[in-house]
């Protein structure tokens, strides 16, 4: 029997049906049909993952429901979650608390949830202006999520409600620890047991809004299996660095990494991150759009110095590399982590990549998403 109330009707899993056993046949199954090579299969049980939550708020006519939408397909109807077994017991507990005193809403905005590691609360409000506008205006509800010490964002750049002596304004948000990495400076993450003796918990700083991984028990294991062939004599090439999930793993244990992300608000995060961890020395940040080709940079020419990075990872959108897997199918390095959220994307560039000599010699898929169809990947690849 489920464990989930809403299994019949909420589309937040599409694949409720599958059993833990059944998941992994299944995952093996889907990604065959584009390599022979086995997959091994990491799971962590059906429930309690999610260290976040996207929800959708909605306010008609008298009725407010905080949720996700309905299986039907093409449904704008709002299934009102009270609770969700997908979320940590700290984050379901947050959603709870959060439904007794719902934000003032004349229609219908996203939101995100966190739980930081040290049980720090949090919202992100992504309303339309004239919403936040009210919310500020009004004052009453921030008052009360300020005195149980929650920390609010709002709209889509992210500002930070902020009281000041007369009223409540908004300001450019000041980096917290949402989320954590993991540092080790052992020789290899190959052998799980010496992985997790030597790996240490790293605060890892940024917004509410900023991306992370959805789960930091399944984010470990990830960080494990894309670094498991770095070297501590590598020089390190990282393509889309984020707030530096792995920027960081990566500087701690190689000689040096090149990091190259492109959003603003993630490179702010990351340098904070470099800086915070005494691992600025040992990275070289720069803002390059690798994908859409907006740098005069090329991997190849890094440092100015051909063929410098022996080690390479790449972790890109769900839409994947694009015209960049041609350029990157041409990069002399030795070893490939490529850790992709989006298997037929990452289906279409593995096959660019094979063409200018890459070969797949490893293949993981994490199921950080049970219940559902989605998976990551976190595949390596070698030059034959």
């Amino acid at each position: 029997m489920s464990a989930c109330l809403y299994d019949h009707l909420c589309s937040g899993c599409d694949r409720p049906q599958w059993t833990i056993e059944q998941r992994a046949s299944q995952l093996r199954q889907h990604v065959s049909q584009w390599t022979n090579l086995p997959a091994q299969i990491h799971q962590f049980g059906e429930w309690s993952l999610r260290d976040r939550v996207d929800l959708t708020l909605e306010s008609a006519a008298g009725i407010t429901r905080l949720g996700l939408y309905g299986k039907a397909l093409g449904s704008r109807e709002l299934v009102d979650l009270t609770g969700c077994p997908q979320l940590s017991p700290q984050l379901e507990n947050w959603l709870r608390e959060f439904r007794r005193d719902l934000p003032p809403l004349n229609g219908r905005g996203s939101l995100r949830l966190r739980v930081s590691p040290t049980g720090l609360r949090g919202v992100w409000l992504d309303f339309a202006n004239a919403d936040i506008k009210f919310i500020l205006d009004e004052g009453a509800w921030l008052d009360r999520q300020a005195a149980q010490g929650v920390v609010i964002e709002m709209g889509q750049r992210r500002k930070r409600a902020h009281r000041d002596e007369t009223r409540w304004r908004l300001i450019d948000p000041q980096p917290e620890a949402w989320f954590e990495t993991w540092l080790t400076t052992s020789a290899t993450m190959r052998d799980s047991k010496a992985a997790d003796a030597h790996a240490v918990a790293q605060p890892l700083y940024g917004k509410i809004a900023s991306f992370t991984q959805p789960s930091r028990r399944a984010n470990r294991e990830l960080i494990r299996l894309a670094l498991q062939h770095l070297r501590s004599t590598d020089t390190a090439l990282e393509l889309g660095s984020g707030i530096g999930n792995f920027t960081l793993p990566i500087a701690a244990r190689a000689e040096c990494v090149f990091a190259w992300e492109n959003d603003k608000s993630a490179l702010d995060d990351l340098r904070f991150n470099l800086e915070s961890s005494g691992l600025t020395h040992k990275a070289q940040v720069r803002a390059v759009d690798f994908i859409r080709g907006q740098s005069s940079e090329s991997p190849t020419t890094e440092s100015g110095s051909k063929n410098s990075s022996n080690f390479v990872l790449v972790d890109p959108p769900r839409a994947g590399l694009g015209r960049f897997a041609s350029e990157l199918a041409k990069l002399e390095a030795e070893r490939l982590a490529y850790v992709s959220c989006y298997p037929e994307s990452w289906a279409q560039d593995l096959q660019t990549l094979s063409q200018g000599g890459w070969r797949l010699k490893e293949l993981h898929l994490v199921d950080q998403f049970p219940r559902t169809r989605h998976y990551e990947i976190v595949s390596h690849l070698s030059r034959d």
